[in-house]
């Protein structure tokens, strides 16, 4: 679980470097919606989540949103984009070419998602 706390960390390190003020957090694993909505976790022994937390307190607007497996492809994709056998961290500072099919079908099917809810 705490490799997933990391991801979103580091997003929102990357975040406040940029001065976003405005965020929305898409996660495929319910316990981090959860454990970042629930403001009685601060007090939590996670350091990372206790710095999840402080990072969100400092953003103007921001939420997390459940997005289910299945209707994230594009996460997927990125996934293996970048697996490497590095370390470091990548950063897309514009959409590669070939997300752009895979975003669109992600977009449709979480539309439609929505609607169901």
């Amino acid at each position: 679980m705490d490799a997933r706390f990391a991801v979103v960390r580091d997003g929102l390190t990357l975040i406040h470097g940029r001065g976003y003020q405005e965020v929305v957090i898409h996660t495929d694993n319910l316990q981090v919606v959860k454990a970042i909505q629930n403001v009685h976790l601060i007090d939590s022994s996670s350091t990372l989540l206790r710095r999840i937390h402080a990072s969100l307190q400092a953003i103007h607007h921001w939420k997390i949103k459940h997005i289910p497996r299945e209707k994230n492809q594009a996460a997927d994709r990125i996934a293996k984009m970048v697996t490497v056998k590095s370390t470091d961290k990548q950063v897309f500072e514009d959409t590669p070419e070939e997300l752009l099919p895979v975003l669109e079908i992600d977009r449709v099917a979480n539309f439609n998602y929505a609607r169901l809810i």
